[in-house]
């Protein structure tokens, strides 16, 4: 949480096109080449991973 912080303008925020604002947001820092990306298991109803070898 204290990196997320400190950096707070490299950051990108995502939701829902509903917009619901009670909704979890996603947070992404491309570090390079490599998107990072921070979701909090608690608003995590199913996971799904996909991972794509560039």
């Amino acid at each position: 949480m204290q990196e997320i912080v400190v950096t707070f303008s490299d950051w990108q925020f995502f939701m829902r096109e509903s917009m619901n604002t009670e909704a979890m947001h996603v947070l992404v820092k491309y570090d390079g080449k490599i998107p990072i990306g921070i979701v909090w298991n608690d608003g995590v109803d199913e996971v799904k991973f996909m991972y794509v070898a560039f």
